[in-house]
């Protein structure tokens, strides 16, 4: 089979599946459509993945599962979040198509299902036709409807056209010749607002120009004039009674037949024709302009989706049950023993069965082969005709159709012999959101925690679901929020939304105790647990933080305590991975705390240490990192919400680096949440996220923009991540998904971009204003040496000594002249960064910096993004409210220099006269006794107009020029 398929696909040839009609004369030849259609496919060459999509477990059904299965291959097509995947289902192997970037609303093939279309929505939206046998895209059409993106799109059973219905208020609906490569429709319509949501387009199989697109309220039937290459005035049939019948749902055209049917919400089949009348059929008299003929209560159920195959209607509902019509819709044949849950697509094998039906008792005689005589090309079934299925009719017929794949609300995905009336479910399903992963540290086993309760657990090399089970108290199933396994996989610890604690078998999934443990009451955010498994810490989402000691000898968990040690939430915690183990903490609060487990007990927690660790950032996520370049030195490896990373030494808490993180391109709207250290690799990489984006991230990091590279991790925002034990896979979940996405790790991504991205200086040129070439590279080398000049004295007959350094105790004013202006907080970690740089390994401090550090001081702490008006204003309405007497939004003259001298850091009187002198352009000289001059020269009363433009010198209107004139910058460049 796979050699048969490899052999069609060297061929570069396509099979249509095409009608005669004589208004399709246009039509490009098979060879010729297929030349053209590769034409337009990307190079041979592939690009270098971070990651690459190697599996998916969990089948989003809310779009279409299709069945690609014909005699070469046994292929099911269907999406998962943002990309479409081929799965062979008896080879049990993967194709995983990806160039979406959000979430697929629709997918489509043509009838040789070789040509896919598929279409997501949202901003950057795509619509991308595939080639199924060669798995590569062929023509990708660019906002295709601009921010909103595709409900639907469909493309045509020749594979020539391509329409799709938009995401807008006003739905419009567009038509592509999409094999000339054009990403402009040739023609579009917009629909009326009030037809409700669109719900399906479809092609007539024996003349492809005529289109038909159901909304929920309304049908609209058009055609493609091939000579005039436009749409003819849609035609838009009146329902009579149309509440009565409920909203539609589905929708398809009969092959050689002048009617097409459509189902409703109340179990109706709606009946459309040329004529009230039914008549034969004649193709040259067929006609797109269809009216409404009668509508057939055939359900007291919903019908959720119909489809027609070998001139049968079938539809599927609400209860599982699945009907066979006639093109007369009578019924036929029906299947109810399956026991399904609501079916949200049918889906037929591609080719018709070749087979012949016996009676046992005169083999002599066989019956008359459906199919041409002729055709022997293929294995011919044979069926007994004692053992074949009868129709609803008084003959009682033999009933045969082809075998199918249903797909239903539950996620999975069954196959149906329909002559051995047997169903087969080809993957597991996944009945829930996935609320939290984690992977076992010695087996290639992921296990996952559902909304629903229930915890599984897939072994991800052989793709197998190991064990299953379901939590529960009081026969309520308890929604899992956090998974965790303890060092050497010897627990399963499972946190749920009420506050339960459960301890599991971390293979068979029994729990280990009878009851759970349950001290808190509201959702359990993350657990922890030490090295050597002896102490559990987990933390709820009102920040009361809980440690567990396991006592050996009774084979318990014992509660230590309990306690809120930060006044805001917490954001992480975090066990040492040395013994003895020690907790710690961090929070909205900037404090990290760290807690004494020997001597806490008697439901008391201790305290060993409460430091503030940050000014004006909040700490939200910490891992520990021991470099190899630092000797026996251990520190935490800090995220913050200003795009940083923050090293400090795990026992003085001293800032030892700060770094600039993902902050330009796709990190702009989010900054980095999640680390955490690749294993099996020593140290030399990181994995980090955002809310939808996650990368890899070299070690050491120094503010180098091509240390890092990412890729999309789910359209939706990203909940966790989780690291296989052998470092060659990440596990990722979307919030409000029910699927999880398996992808393989490639560190030579990140090798090759930090190779191309130079040496020295180079990498650091575009995250300078203007580059290498631009006026603030220029102005920061002059005044870099102007340091030396002032440092050696500026009037000195000596010879001057030009170097590559200067003290660093110049580095402060160089800083302001470049125009950053850091707190002394920053001044105090610049300098600490710099002078302990190298001490863990030549136990020296450094006392000068060079220009290459210089730069990279200035990018690693400056504000990525600048500070904006909008943060200017919050601050300055925080100095208003220290001075209750005046008016909201303003403050008086005194209280405001009362505020900035004596609130915060360290800032006199007397340098803040100078500085506001200077600011004001005051005709006093700057300087002497701050307390014999007054602050005259401001305002009595201050707002922010004043606050903004005469003291700070910020002219809003030549700002705002400034923005739309601005050129593409970093952001664009740094774009994933």
């Amino acid at each position: 089979m796979g050699d048969e398929v490899s052999e069609k696909a060297s061929n570069k040839k396509a099979t249509f599946v095409e009608t005669d009609h004589k208004r399709s004369s246009d039509r490009l030849s098979s060879e010729e459509n297929a030349a053209s259609l590769l034409s337009l496919g990307p190079s041979q060459e592939p690009d270098i993945n971070p990651f690459n999509l190697v599996w998916t477990f969990g089948v989003n059904t809310s779009v279409d599962v299709i069945n690609l299965t014909s005699r070469s291959r046994s292929l099911l097509f269907y999406a998962c979040t943002h990309a479409s995947i081929l799965y062979d289902y008896v080879a049990h192997t993967m194709n995983v198509l990806q160039g979406h970037k959000n979430m697929i609303t629709s997918i489509s093939s043509d009838d040789s299902g070789r040509w896919l279309a598929t279409a997501d929505e949202g901003e950057d939206n795509t619509i991308i036709v595939w080639d199924s046998f060669e798995c590569v895209p062929v023509n990708t059409i660019f906002d295709s409807h601009p921010k909103h993106g595709a409900a639907l799109c469909a493309i045509s059973g020749n594979a020539k056209y391509l329409v799709s219905v938009g995401n807008e208020f006003k739905h419009v609906i567009k038509f592509w010749l999409w094999t000339y490569g054009d990403n402009e429709p040739n023609d579009s319509f917009t629909a009326n607002d009030n037809y409700g949501l669109p719900r399906r387009i479809c092609f007539n199989p024996d003349v492809q120009e005529h289109i038909w697109v159901a909304f929920q309220k309304q049908m609209i039937f058009i055609e493609w004039d091939t000579n005039q290459n436009r749409l003819l005035p849609p035609v838009f049939p009146t329902i009579r009674n149309f509440k009565k019948h409920g909203l539609i749902t589905d929708c398809t055209y009969f092959l050689k037949c002048h009617e097409c049917v459509a189902s409703t919400t109340e179990g109706v089949l709606l009946v459309f024709g040329n004529t009230l009348y039914a008549k034969e059929y004649e193709e040259s008299k067929l006609q797109n302009t269809k009216i409404f003929v009668k509508a057939i209560k055939v359900s007291d159920d919903s019908i959720t989706c119909v489809t027609s195959v070998d001139g049968l209607l079938v539809s599927g509902d609400d209860r599982g049950r699945i009907k066979f019509y006639d093109n007369r819709v009578k019924i036929m044949y029906w299947c109810q023993s399956f026991n399904l849950p609501l079916i949200k697509s049918i889906s037929f094998h591609m080719e018709k069965r070749n087979y012949k039906i016996e009676d046992p008792s005169d083999v002599l005689n066989p019956q008359i082969n459906p199919l041409d005589a002729d055709d022997n090309y293929a294995e011919v079934e044979l069926f007994y005709i004692n053992q074949v299925p009868t129709d609803a009719t008084v003959n009682k017929l033999p009933f045969i159709v082809r075998d199918f794949f249903v797909a239903t609300e539950d996620s999975r995905i069954g196959l149906v012999d329909y002559v051995k009336n047997k169903i087969t479910f080809v993957n597991r399903k996944i009945q829930g959101i996935v609320t939290s992963i984690d992977t076992h540290e010695e087996h290639p086993f992921v296990c996952m925690g559902l909304k629903n309760g229930v915890v599984c657990l897939f072994d991800f090399a052989t793709k197998i679901l190991l064990a299953e089970t379901c939590l529960t108290d009081k026969n309520q199933a308890m929604s899992i929020t956090y998974v965790k396994y303890s060092p050497k996989s010897l627990y399963l610890a499972c946190g749920t939304l009420s506050g339960h604690l459960y301890f599991l078998d971390p293979i068979a999934l029994i729990p280990k105790f009878e009851n759970p443990i349950h001290v808190i009451q509201n959702s359990i955010i993350k657990i922890v647990f030490s090295a050597d498994s002896k102490f559990c810490a987990y933390y709820n989402s009102c920040s009361t933080i809980v440690i567990l000691k396991y006592l050996l000898d009774v084979d318990i968990w014992e509660v230590v305590g309990k306690m809120v040690s930060h006044y805001k939430c917490i954001n992480d915690i975090l066990f040492t991975p040395y013994l003895p183990s020690r907790l710690f903490t961090i929070g909205a609060d900037r404090m990290l705390q760290e807690y004494d487990l020997i001597n806490s007990g008697n439901n008391e927690i201790v305290l060993v240490a409460s430091e503030r660790i940050e000014q004006c950032a909040i700490p939200i996520a910490f891992i520990y990192y021991q470099p190899a370049d630092k000797g026996e030195s251990k520190y935490f490896y800090i995220c913050d919400n200003q795009y940083k990373y923050k090293v400090l030494n795990d026992t003085t808490f001293m800032c030892h680096r700060v770094v600039l993180g993902p902050a330009y391109g796709c990190y702009e709207k989010s900054q980095v949440n999640k680390i955490q250290i690749l294993p099996k690799h020593d140290n030399k990489y990181m994995i980090y996220a955002n809310d939808n984006y996650f990368g890899i991230q070299m070690f050491p990091a120094d503010g180098n923009p091509h240390k890092y590279i990412g890729t999309t991790a789910h359209p939706t925002q990203l909940v966790q991540f989780r690291i296989s034990c052998d470092g060659k896979y990440v596990f990722t979940i979307g919030k409000n998904d029910n699927c999880m996405l398996m992808w393989e790790i490639n560190t030579e991504a990140v090798e090759a971009t930090y190779r191309n991205g130079g040496v020295v200086l180079e990498p650091y040129y575009c995250l300078i204003e203007g580059g290498l070439n631009g006026w603030l590279f220029k102005e920061m080398q002059d005044l870099f040496y102007y340091m030396q000049i002032l440092h050696q004295g500026e009037n000195t007959v000596l010879p001057r000594n030009v170097s590559d350094c200067i003290p660093v105790s110049e580095l402060p004013d160089l800083m302001r002249a470049v125009g950053f202006y850091p707190s002394e907080y920053e001044i105090e970690n610049m300098i600490v960064d710099l002078k302990y740089r190298d001490f863990d390994l030549t136990k020296t401090l450094k006392d000068e910096v060079s220009f290459l550090e210089f730069i990279q001081l200035y990018i690693n702490y400056r504000p990525p993004h600048g500070i904006s008006i909008e943060k200017l204003q919050e601050q300055f309405e925080f100095l208003c409210s220290l001075e209750t007497t005046s008016p909201p939004g303003t403050i008086s003259r005194e209280g405001f220099i009362n505020a900035i001298s004596e609130k915060g850091e360290t800032f006199t009187r007397n340098k803040a006269y100078t500085c506001l002198a200077t600011l004001m352009r005051d005709d006093d000289v700057p300087g002497g006794n701050s307390f014999s001059k007054d602050f005259s020269f401001l305002p009595i009363v201050i707002d922010f107009k004043t606050f903004l433009e005469d003291m700070l010198g910020i002219d809003l209107e030549r700002q705002m020029v400034v923005n739309k004139e601005k050129p593409e910058g970093v952001a664009e460049e740094m774009d994933c």
